[in-house]
């Protein structure tokens, strides 16, 4: 059964210090935080994907 953690789990180092506990992370309110401090909608989309791939190659195994 996988586990998958994610209460307030907004940066690298975060994730980093878990990783090894789960298999998966749940980051929604640090997605919602970087659309709604973005200067437009797109550059909000644009911001999630940055932040989801540099958190994604911390859980590569």
């Amino acid at each position: 059964l996988p586990l998958a953690l994610g209460f307030g789990l907004s940066n690298r180092e975060q994730i980093n210090q878990i990783k090894g506990y789960c298999d998966g992370i749940i980051v929604g309110s640090k997605i919602l935080a970087l659309i709604l401090e973005a200067d437009s909608f797109k550059q909000g989309i644009k911001e999630v994907e940055n932040f989801t791939l540099s958190v994604s190659n911390i859980l590569k195994v």
